[in-house]
């Protein structure tokens, strides 16, 4: 991990956490440029149901289906989708960090939005080392 992040910070002027979590990915499921890919491909699948309740909670279910639809045929997706990039985690948390940030706004109780504040701000600090 300390190598990760010195060669990371050497050559790249992007935050390590991307190489950070493809390295132990490619610990799990092996060293192949398939395996590398098939991380962004899951990491954009998730997005998914993501996308799902964002668009139910901004309008409804509908909005939510067409959502999801663009988000699956729009080429810029299926093409970043494929590539040994980190563009699919950053939906990953961009996505996860709007559904955190529209439950705050949405909350009626107290206790749940000082808590999902928590969650959000930790969200916040993550994608900031995406």
């Amino acid at each position: 991990v300390p190598r990760i992040v010195r060669a990371n910070f050497l050559s790249d002027a992007r935050p390590p956490l991307y190489y950070l979590v493809l390295n132990l990915w490619l610990h799990l499921f092996g060293d192949s440029d398939l395996a590398g890919k098939c991380f962004s491909i899951v990491a954009s699948l998730l997005c998914l149901p993501l996308l799902w309740l964002i668009g139910k909670q901004v309008g409804g279910t509908t909005m939510a289906f067409i959502a999801c639809i663009l988000f699956s045929v729009s080429p810029l997706s299926i093409y970043y989708s494929t590539e040994l990039r980190d563009f699919a985690l950053l939906w990953l948390l961009c996505a996860s960090n709007c559904v955190v940030h529209l439950r705050c706004l949405f909350c009626a109780t107290r206790y749940g939005s000082y808590g999902d504040m928590r969650v959000y701000s930790s969200f916040r600090g993550i994608g900031l080392q995406w």
